[in-house]
């Protein structure tokens, strides 16, 4: 879903051992960032796709792809 004024949608992607709430993320990030940097999605994931090569680096067009995919 593209935003009309910023050309592209905010999602932040985050992986942990166990799941965080999203309301609770959210309102930690509205105390630290302007409104229009909070992210309109919050997405858990077990695990990110990494770089086969590199595999301390998320794979951001993989990602970008299972996101479009949701």
């Amino acid at each position: 879903m593209d935003n009309p004024q910023i050309e592209e949608e905010i999602v932040l992607v985050y992986s942990a051992p166990s799941e965080v709430s999203e309301k609770e993320i959210a309102f930690e990030l509205k105390k630290h960032l302007a409104s229009y940097m909070v992210p309109a999605r919050i997405v858990y994931r077990k695990s990110l796709p990494l770089v086969q090569s590199d595999q301390n680096q998320i794979n951001k067009d993989e990602l970008k792809r299972e996101l479009a995919e949701d």
